[in-house]
This record gives C-alpha cells, sequence and structure tokens, in this order.
C-alpha cells in the first residue's frame, strides 16, 4: 500500500515540475532571459552573478522560506529548511537542464 502511495506522489511530481518545466521553456521573456544569462554568465562575473540569483539562490530562498512556515506550524518535522529546499529543488533544476540540452540537441520545438 506504501508503496503505491510513494508512486502516485511520484508521478503527481513529475507532472507538476513538466508543466512548471515547460512554462519556463516556452514563455518568451524567460527563455531569452536564460539563455542571455547563460551564453554571457562565463565572461562576465555580474551577469554570472544574476544568473545565479535569478534562477538559483532567489528559487531556493523562496522554497526555504515556505519549508520554514511548515516547519514552524509542526507540519514538517525540525530540520534544516534550506537543506530540504536544496533536495527538493535540485533534481528540478537538473531536470530543467537535461530538458534544454535535449531539445537544443534535436533541434525541435516544444510541445505541451
Amino acid at each position: 500500500m506504501f508503496r503505491n502511495f510513494t508512486i502516485i506522489l511520484q508521478m503527481m511530481y513529475f507532472r507538476y515540475v513538466h508543466k512548471d518545466i515547460l512554462f519556463y521553456l516556452k514563455d518568451d521573456y524567460i527563455s531569452k532571459l536564460r539563455r542571455l544569462l547563460t551564453i554571457e554568465q562565463y565572461g562576465n562575473k555580474e551577469i554570472g552573478e544574476t544568473f545565479r540569483y535569478v534562477f538559483i539562490d532567489r528559487i531556493l530562498e523562496t522554497q526555504r522560506q515556505v519549508l520554514q512556515k511548515f516547519i514552524d506550524s509542526g507540519r514538517f518535522i525540525q530540520g534544516d529548511a534550506y537543506t530540504m529546499a536544496l533536495h527538493f529543488y535540485s533534481p528540478i533544476f537538473c531536470y530543467y537542464t537535461s530538458m534544454i540540452i535535449a531539445l537544443k540537441a534535436r533541434n525541435r520545438p516544444l510541445r505541451h
């Protein structure tokens, strides 16, 4: 029973993440910003910091705050909210990055 519940949660998580990532891949403004920051981050330290802030640090901080509220309210067990945010966001960021690479390699338009 627990195994089935875990599988269902994983499927729900994947659907949520996939839908969210498609938004970021298809949104014209975000897509152009990501491409610009990704390309220029290696030649310009300030742009590299902006990339890190927009696509990593800001997201992790928001998630840390949400998770900390869950911890403080007793909904989650005590723990380091930042580490929890890292564990939650790391696979999402990796999946997002791998989708970008795969789509670029295939040179295919995005579909829902």
